[in-house]
């Protein structure tokens, strides 16, 4: 349906197949972490200009205003929720619901819906079963009504750290999410470009890189960043690394350096240094 590649152009810029996302969704599954007040915040990530943001329905009807303009960047509505990102009162095994549909987007005037794809340590086989049937739905309503499909494919987040980041699960994640019908694909970094390269490989569709929690320093941000592009992959899916940033339209405008113009490193911090 033409519907889903128009719409998909508008988060993979068609000229470079790349995309820089930022993700403003922790509200819902943590809690705040710095966007207390969405609004000015969002407000704030959009003058550094990103491909998508990627936002809860409440948040949506908070700041739909500044999306409104043939400039504005996609938008992505989380169809899902999961238990296992907060701290207080952390379950012993994750949970999954979905709450939102295709529907809705649609409705809220977003361009892709995300859902996310737990598979192994943390998630028990009936929820993995769960997980996979309500993928499916998702898939087929995105293909009745022309909507791309995001799917955040990655471990639970109760698992070991070690097991996050494992090449053979996530490369496994990701196929998985491929083989169910999805236009983009969100994982975690493996932290090395040769495993990640080999998790790319393993997807025919494209594959970003989610950024995790605020890295130290700058430096250890674009460098991840430079990374995963190396080992092949489509772009990234940022958060905190972008809006926790004491300057997020520097950071974020740094990051697309590197995504959309092959920039260095180097090149990045003195872009970022100068705004």
């Amino acid at each position: 349906m033409f519907g889903r590649s128009i719409r998909l152009a508008r988060i993979v810029n068609p000229k470079t197949e790349k995309t820089v996302i930022v993700a403003v969704d922790h509200g819902l599954a943590m809690r705040p972490v710095g966007i207390e007040n969405p609004l000015p915040l969002v407000k704030k990530v959009l003058e550094g200009g990103p491909d998508a943001l990627l936002l809860n329905s409440g948040m949506i009807k908070l700041c739909h205003r500044l999306f409104v303009g043939k400039d504005s960047p996609a938008l992505i509505l989380r169809l899902d929720w999961a238990a296992g990102w907060r701290k207080e009162y952390r379950p012993k095994k994750d949970k999954l619901s979905v709450i939102f549909s295709v529907e809705d987007a649609l409705r809220l005037g977003a361009d892709a819906v995300l859902a996310y794809l737990y598979l192994g340590p943390g998630i028990d086989t009936d929820l993995e079963a769960r997980n996979v049937e309500w993928l499916g739905k998702i898939e087929r309503d995105c293909e009745r009504f022309g909507v791309p499909l995001v799917v955040e494919a990655h471990a639970s987040p109760l698992a070991e750290e070690q097991q996050q980041r494992d090449p053979a699960l996530l490369a496994l994640l990701v196929r998985a999410a491929a083989e169910i019908g999805a236009d983009l694909i969100k994982t975690e970094y493996t932290g090395i470009v040769e495993t990640f390269r080999e998790v790319v490989k393993s997807s025919p569709i494209p594959v970003t890189a989610l950024g995790g929690p605020k890295m130290p320093t700058d430096e250890a941000v674009l460098e991840t960043v430079e990374a995963v592009m190396r080992a092949g992959a489509a772009g990234v899916t940022f958060g905190r690394n972008v809006w926790q940033h004491r300057t997020p339209t520097g950071m974020l405008n740094a990051v697309k350096a590197i995504v959309h113009n092959n920039a260095s490193v180097d090149e990045a911090l003195k872009l970022l240094k100068s705004l």
